[in-house]
Formats: C-alpha cells, structure tokens, sequence
C-alpha cells in the first residue's frame, strides 16, 4: 500500500489498549546476554555529545596575576583553514542563519562528516519519554539543522546508527522521522534488534511510517523470521517489534507463540496481537485462530473498525485514535457515548470503508 507524504501515519501509539502487558520478572528465564548498557550520566538530564565549538581545556597552572599563561608550544591550537570555515557555518547555521545552511551545502561531505561527530549535540530535551516526545525541532539546535540539510546530511547519519552510545543512535532513528529517507528504512529495520530499549522503541515507530515505501516489506521480513530464532532475546524483541510494525503476515506466528514456554513470550505475543489486529482474545491459542479462520481475508481497517463496538472503554478508544492514524480520515465517533451514539459513529466508518476506504486501501 503506497501512501502521499499527506497520508503517511504518525508515530504508532506506544500501548494498544492504555495498559501495556509488563514482563513478570518472578516468570522470566534469563535471557541471553546483551551488550552492557552504557552507564548513567551524573547529572540528570540528557548531556550534549561533544563541547560548544572552540571551547578548550582550561590550563591549572596560572601566573603570580591570576591569569592563565602558556608556554608557545602549549598554547592551545584552534582548527584552520577550511575546518574553521565549516565550525563557524555550523556555529550560524545553529542560530538560524539559511544562508549558512546552504554554505554548509556547499563546503560539501567534509561540512556533514564535522555535523555528524558532533550529532545529535545539546539537546533540550531533558526527561525522553517516549509517550510524550515534543516534535523534534525541539530537541536542540542540531537536530534543527540536521532537519534542515535533509537528504545531503542523512547518508552520514546512516553511517553512525552503530554508534556506541544509544543517545546517537536514538535520534538516528528518530531524525528519520521527519527526514523522509527511502535508504533509512533498512538500518531502521535492524534496530529492532538494539541492546538499548528506547532505541528499539523508536525505530520500530519510525519505521511502521514507511509502510508500503521501497524496502519496508523486506525489512519487516527480517524481523520477523527471528519470531523463530532460539535466541530467547532476539526472539522476544521481534516479537514486540513486529507488533509496533502492525506486521498482519505475522499473525499466525504470533498465535503460535501464544504456547511458549517461555511467560514473556507469550505476553508479547499477545500484547502483538491486540495491536495488529485491535482485538482482545487472551492468551488462548484457539480463540485466536477461530477469529483468524473467520477474518484473515478481511482488511486490518475492517479489525479495527470492529473494536470500535468493544464492550471496554479503552479498546473503543484506541480503534477510535489507530483508524484516524492510519486513514487520515476524522470520522467522529464518541467511545465514551451511549451505545446509540457509537453505533452511529461505527455506521459513518462503515458507509466510508465500502464508498470509498475500500478502493482507496485494497481491501
């Protein structure tokens, strides 16, 4: 399904039904190990990546009036020549001069290699909840610019989205968000797999935008075929993965996993589940295939217009928020109403989906 720029969804609703399933840590085997997590900072908050350009050491040792001397061969060098060009065109860009973004432009790969060591820079964005994430011109000036060099800065950021620290590697992921970047979609898939899990959360929204683009389907193959890999942890991060992704070929292996014996499997299966389909069924494997039986020829719209008569206020509400996300359409529909009146809203879905949804999706 290929979709215009004005159609393209927003960032997947991080829990389907308002309470995500959490693992039980009393049922959980160990996991195989994961690469360390990186240490804490020790001031709260998010920390820039590198220094305020030209800011140097300053010296310990000081002169009988208090000010710093040095000796000509300590004396602290300053980048030259076309280095300096490029830091003081960062250095305007960052205040918002356009005339210094297009310098950059200019100055070429060297100019987007000098922005990317830097990336993502100060951030202002103190507390990265990932439910209530500003949009992300917010995040710092550095990010704003990067927004602003678009498709000739995102090749160099492909190239650090191994990064070893998550915080560079979380707003890879992120920038693509808004830098709409077919080659993205691929490095994007095999975040899915990051040992940081904001990461991990972040990249599986970013890439469920790309839906119907070039590359999304191979991608969202990768992850999927770990849904069978005996690496306990690679399968559990595709399993919640394929979930973020609304992965609907991967229903039947879900439903599967629903005899795991693992606990966590099994509730991330399920957590899956609800969210490609918008249905709630528990965590029983014969309920999950009778329903598939009779509605795996149905499109994903026609599952979740269906929730939208969900007994639970919550389930009601999230069908409500996924059909206007992924359709763009704002049909009215009060999933605190009386019944009367949901059952009108349901009606406009419906008399949508078979006028125009239909043809318009595929179903």
């Amino acid at each position: 399904l290929h979709r215009s720029e004005s159609e393209r969804p927003a960032a997947v609703l991080a829990s389907p039904f308002g309470e995500p399933i959490t693992d039980d840590d009393d049922d959980l085997e160990p996991l195989e190990p994961l690469e360390p997590e990186p240490e804490a900072p020790s001031s709260p908050g998010l920390q820039a990546l590198s220094s305020p350009l030209g800011s140097g050491k300053p010296s310990t040792s000081d002169s009988a009036r208090g000010r710093i001397q040095f000796e000509e061969e300590d004396r602290p060098t300053r980048p030259a020549g076309p280095m300096a060009e490029i830091d003081a065109a960062i250095a305007d860009a960052m205040r918002g001069s356009s005339g210094a973004v297009e310098r950059l432009r200019t100055l070429g790969d060297a100019a987007m290699r000098r922005i990317v060591k830097q990336f993502p820079g100060e951030l202002d964005v103190v507390r990265r909840d990932l439910d209530t994430l500003p949009p992300l011109p917010a995040h710092g000036a550095l990010i704003r610019l990067t927004l602003d060099l678009g498709s000739d800065l995102a090749p160099h950021l492909l190239a650090v989205a191994d990064h070893p620290n998550p915080t560079v590697r979380f707003y890879v992921a992120f920038v693509f968000m808004e830098l709409r970047y077919q080659q993205a979609v691929g490095v994007l898939g095999e975040l899915a797999f990051d040992p940081d899990a904001d990461v991990r959360a972040i990249a599986m929204r970013v890439l469920e935008t790309y839906s119907g683009e070039p590359g999304f389907d191979n991608a969202v193959a990768v992850i999927r075929r770990e849904l069978d890999s005996p690496n306990r942890t690679r399968q559990l991060h595709s399993t919640r993965a394929i979930g973020t992704v609304r992965d609907i070929l991967a229903v039947p292996k879900l439903i599967d996993l629903l005899t795991s014996k693992e606990r966590y499997i099994q509730e991330a299966a399920l957590e899956s589940l609800c969210s490609i389909t918008g249905q709630q069924l528990g965590l029983k494997p014969h309920r999950w295939r009778s329903w598939y039986g009779d509605n795996a020829h149905h499109h994903r719209v026609e599952w979740i217009i269906s929730s939208l008569a969900h007994k639970d206020l919550s389930v009601r509400r999230w069908a409500s928020d996924e059909l206007r996300r992924i359709t763009g359409q704002r049909i009215n529909f009060l999933a605190a109403g009386s019944k009367q009146e949901r059952e009108i809203g349901i009606r406009k879905w419906v008399e949508w989906w078979n006028e125009q949804g239909r043809a318009r999706f595929g179903g």
